[in-house]
């Protein structure tokens, strides 16, 4: 049935290439927001005007950032771990080889 093996190393390589994603997604949003709101002044006016402009932007980012986080983990579906014993289902002798290598790997 589906979901009662997990192929844990392809979940873990999937969410490294997201998080990858997400990096060079940041990084260019990062630039746009640099050179196309921010800007980059020289004097002290202009690096004070660009301060207070970071600061702005970094904690509308943060919000965003956070709201988003709370979006994430409200779409997941934790299941109550059983408290006896007997409920329990019998884990694998090679768990943490089931969750960092992919399925059919020797």
């Amino acid at each position: 049935p589906p979901g009662a093996s997990p192929d844990f190393g392809d979940i873990s390589l999937k969410e490294s290439n997201q998080d990858k994603a997400g990096k060079i997604v940041g990084l260019l949003v990062g630039v746009v927001l640099l050179f196309g709101f921010i800007g980059i002044g020289s004097g002290a006016k202009a690096e004070a005007a660009s301060l207070q402009s970071s600061l702005q932007w970094f904690l509308v980012l943060t919000v965003v950032h956070l709201l988003g986080n709370v979006q994430a983990v409200r779409q997941l579906e934790i299941k109550q771990i059983p408290t006896s014993t007997e409920e329990a289902p019998k884990r694998s002798a090679h768990l943490l080889r089931e969750m960092f290598l992919p399925k059919g790997y020797p």
